[in-house]
């Protein structure tokens, strides 16, 4: 049997640092495994640089995308090999969104994540997504934790209106995991709390694809009328999984129900037996008395 390939898709604006997370994932000293740029201009052009690696007692497969609404013209070309390469691999375990920690939720941010609407959705999507958080503080203080739970909620009620999601859709979405790290070398050394928090990451996305599986992705595809028809199949399986779902709800209620009327049944009996023997006892020793 062919070992399993944990394929995570490494997605963000440019700037994010994608890259050095990879390198950081890999534990990779030099972090020159996946090419860093240091300026705000996208370094990985080809969004599909990937390095396998074992961690956590899983094969993993990180695919470092190219950011977005920042690289020059090439963003719908982009898209287009994205798209292609996650179809030739055929399916994608799981989605790492990385945002910057410092930097507030942006247009060209906003731009990214629509561009990730015209190819995946809804539930697929939000079941397959974590958020981390880079050039986090190590050690926050009160002021930092209450702008990590800020940043969260505002990321997440701005995915929920760029995939314009519906009250059927919201029902079953769990909020997407957030993790915060920081992945910059100190002294030729990484943050070993960061470190935990990557291996907490890999720990996750195997317990998820447990319940879910993967996103199969044969058929993606980025155009307006393709991403309807994946939209409204998604909805009628959600439909058929929720009728499934109430179906069997009913039917156990109705076991449960069956299994107290007989319980309360049997209850009687038991008392009319009792019953019955009280009355032949009185019975007997009133003949008794009598004899």
């Amino acid at each position: 049997m062919e070992e399993k390939i944990y394929r995570i898709a490494v997605i963000g604006p440019t700037g994010a640092g994608k890259s050095q997370f990879c390198n950081f994932c890999l534990k990779d000293i030099t972090n020159k495994t996946y090419e860093v740029s240091n300026s705000l201009n996208s370094c990985t052009q080809d969004p599909f640089a990937t390095h396998p690696f074992e961690r956590n007692n899983m094969k993993i497969e990180l695919i470092d995308s190219a950011g977005s609404s920042d690289s020059g013209d090439k963003d719908i070309e982009n898209l287009k090999k994205f798209v292609m390469f996650l179809r030739e691999k055929k399916e994608l375990d799981y989605i790492l969104l990385l945002l910057r920690f410092e930097d507030r939720v942006t247009g060209p941010t906003k731009k990214f994540i629509e561009t990730l609407a015209n190819i995946f959705a809804p539930v697929e999507f939000f079941s397959h997504l974590s958020i981390v958080f880079t050039r986090s503080p190590i050690d926050p203080d009160d002021e930092e934790l209450e702008q990590r739970k800020k940043y969260s909620l505002e990321i997440g009620q701005i995915i929920d209106e760029i995939f314009k999601l519906d009250e059927n859709h919201k029902k079953v979405l769990e909020p997407s995991k957030t993790f915060f790290i920081d992945t910059k070398l100190r002294k030729q050394n990484f943050d070993e709390q960061s470190q935990r928090t990557v291996d907490v990451i890999l720990d996750w996305i195997k317990f998820n694809l447990e319940r879910i599986g993967p996103i199969k992705t044969e058929d993606l595809d980025y155009s307006e009328e393709k991403i309807k028809i994946r939209r409204d199949k998604e909805l009628e399986e959600f439909k058929r999984k929720k009728e499934e779902s109430e179906r069997i709800i009913k039917e156990l209620q109705r076991k449960k129900e069956e299994h107290q009327r007989m319980a309360y049944e049997e209850n009687r009996k038991k008392i009319r037996l009792q019953n019955k023997i009280r009355i032949h006892q009185r019975r007997l020793k009133k003949k008794c008395l009598i004899f």
